[in-house]
């Protein structure tokens, strides 16, 4: 993800999180250590965004608006 992404929407309320699927989350730590996020860059090893949103491969994308619900589903 372009780290201008996030800065340039973070001022209109926009919030970027990455979630790495990995099962180690030390093998996801060097990509991460790479990346440099200005956002919030998590791993989720139990593959819980796998069952609660349906991703079925990465990358991959939902948009969740300010009250929770998610406007744009898996596709």
């Amino acid at each position: 993800m372009r780290k201008a992404f996030h800065e340039e929407l973070a001022p209109a309320g926009v919030e970027i999180v990455t979630v790495a699927l990995d099962t180690d989350v030390e093998a996801a730590r060097p990509f991460h250590e790479a990346a440099h996020p200005t956002h919030p860059s998590l791993v989720d090893p139990a593959h819980q965004m796998v069952e609660h949103f349906g991703m079925t491969n990465a990358p991959f994308a939902i948009w969740i608006d300010e009250t929770g619900t998610i406007v744009r589903p898996a596709e």
